[in-house]
């Protein structure tokens, strides 16, 4: 529901979502103090229905290789 209403809300332009998803293990419960919400970073990313959300909206999805080429050269070092 919220990756929906991020996708819907969001105006035209390049965005990026940056996201922290991790596996639940006795080690990330044992080392990142908000682990569930990673968890459920790598849950609504692997779901279907935001893969659905996101070819119905018309968003394309890009690589950071996509954004250097688009990007002016003057922006480049």
């Amino acid at each position: 529901a919220l990756a929906r209403r991020m996708i819907d809300e969001t105006p035209p332009g390049l965005h990026l979502l940056i996201a922290h998803p991790a596996s639940d293990t006795p080690e990330l419960r044992a080392l990142v103090p908000h682990w569930e919400a990673r968890v459920a970073n790598r849950e609504a990313l692997l779901s279907v229905s935001l893969r659905d959300t996101i070819r119905l909206s018309g968003v394309r999805l890009i690589s950071y290789r996509d954004v250097r080429r688009a990007a002016p050269l003057a922006h480049r070092r």
